[in-house]
């Protein structure tokens, strides 16, 4: 996809001691793997809790997207702290440790048997809110220190261990919620929330262990929309992938935040048969990504996010003809493959594609866009919801909508990438791939970069 858009590639980080960064590495994949334990044993269960308390399922789903919105509004001083921080690091840690709070409200709540609706409003505010500000200064930190040559096969590994674990979080959190349902009690809430609170806490300190990067004062500061807009007309490419991303969010929420209702009000599963469906996307994550990060090196950005973009229009539309447990399991496994490939070409293409003197200004602004997007589609599929009175058919025809949404998407995807339309070649999927295939590829990508510099430098 670098290919297709004409900007700055940012340099390659000046050299460093390839020890210390396969101990950054590690730091990172440690850190990435306590920050999956609290978002598949906590922030899922969140819209699962708000249900459990009895705010309804309308709530239920507003509760993952409309607080991004005040999560993006807080995030537009990000540039501003870090620079008042001086690092990325540190704004970047004070940021983890206060999203980690914000699990004690719920803890608290969950032993009351009670919490208001402004108050988890306001918790899930705080907790977005602090992780678009993590995100925006964490995609610009490991940009700016990590080499150019080992961030697919690093990025890709990271993903891969996260949403192993995150798996694992969600089966476990599943088992410690049984038969919450039939008895009433909420208080193993607590628990999950309690642990998931421990898991960012850790998470935040490893990611203070790590090397820091200093930023040009010139970055850090906020910027004015017409500065903001100046800076994205010059580059009329980013502003088109940069639509693509917001009409594929727009035409996905106003469906997805409703799947969890769905399924616990509607088709009456089960907390642990809810956790292994929503498991069942986490492994099939885990068992594509290899396959993956080898694919984005041999064919490119471009295939992944085409194979991405054009599956994710299909699994709304499959969500309508079976409510099966086993036929919707495939179909979670299915999702993990096309969501796997859509993320990963998104994480790789804001590497490649913005350059890291605008990647916190850009960001920023995109995270606005989005919570926007996202909040506004979260409330059109809430008014079919309340429409149909909260019918099974109502949700039926916010997948069809979905599905149809997404299927729009495309003619976007196909001005963003207009001179290379292409996706992976579905003969090479492989039918088994070994379970920790290609988790040294990072490392080895290291040492090979490390002798790389040191020949350059002796030449």
């Amino acid at each position: 996809m670098s290919a297709v858009v004409k900007i700055k590639i940012e340099a390659d980080p000046p050299r460093r001691d390839p020890a210390i960064l396969r101990r950054d590495v590690r730091l990172s994949l440690s850190d990435g793997v306590s920050f999956a334990l609290m978002v598949g044993l906590g922030e899922t269960y969140i819209p699962a809790f708000v249900i459990a308390v009895g705010l309804g399922e309308v709530n239920s789903g507003l509760i993952t997207t409309l607080p991004l919105l005040v999560g993006a509004l807080i995030q537009l001083a990000a540039p501003m702290m870090i620079g008042l921080f001086g690092s990325y690091r540190r704004w970047a840690v004070l940021c983890a440790y206060l999203q980690a709070f914000a699990f004690i409200p719920l803890t608290i709540g969950a032993l009351v048997g009670y919490l208001p609706a402004p108050a988890l409003f306001l918790v899930a505010a705080v907790y977005w809110g602090t992780s678009l500000c993590l995100s925006a200064a964490w995609n610009s930190w490991i940009g700016a220190t990590t080499p150019a040559g080992i961030r697919t096969g690093f990025c890709a590994k990271r993903n891969r261990w996260n949403q192993a674990v995150a798996m694992m979080g969600f089966l476990i959190g599943g088992w410690a919620l049984k038969g919450c349902r039939d008895s009433g009690k909420i208080w193993p809430f607590a628990v999950v929330f309690g642990v998931s609170f421990l898991a960012r806490v850790i998470s935040a300190h490893l990611m203070s262990k790590q090397s820091d990067y200093i930023p040009p004062k010139k970055n850090n500061k906020a910027l004015a929309l017409s500065e903001i807009f100046s800076v994205l007309k010059k580059h009329p490419k980013v502003v088109q992938l940069l639509l693509y991303f917001l009409c594929v969010q727009f035409a996905v929420y106003t469906s997805a935040p409703y799947f969890t209702p769905y399924l616990l009000r509607h088709v009456n599963f089960s907390y642990p048969d809810y956790a292994i469906l929503t498991a069942a996307a986490y492994a099939g994550r885990v068992w594509i990504y290899p396959w993956l990060a080898r694919c984005g090196r041999e064919h490119g950005t471009h295939a992944l996010l085409w194979t991405g973009g054009i599956g994710i229009c299909v699994i709304p539309a499959l969500w309508l003809f079976s409510a099966n447990f086993w036929y919707l399991l495939v179909i979670e496994i299915l999702t993990g493959f096309v969501w796997a490939a859509f993320e990963l070409a998104t994480i790789l293409m804001i590497f490649e594609t913005i350059d890291n003197e605008v990647r916190i200004a850009a960001l920023t602004f995109y995270n606005v866009a989005n919570a926007i997007v996202i909040s506004v589609a979260s409330l059109l599929g809430a008014s079919l919801l309340d429409a149909l009175s909260g019918k099974t058919t109502a949700y039926l025809i916010l997948f069809g909508l979905s599905a149809l949404g997404r299927a729009i998407t495309i003619v976007v995807l196909r001005k963003v990438t207009r001179e290379q339309t292409r996706w992976i070649p579905l003969a090479s999927i492989p039918m088994v791939t070994p379970f920790f295939n290609g988790f040294v590829y990072p490392f080895q990508k290291i040492k090979h970069w490390g002798k790389k510099k040191g020949m350059k430098k002796a030449a």
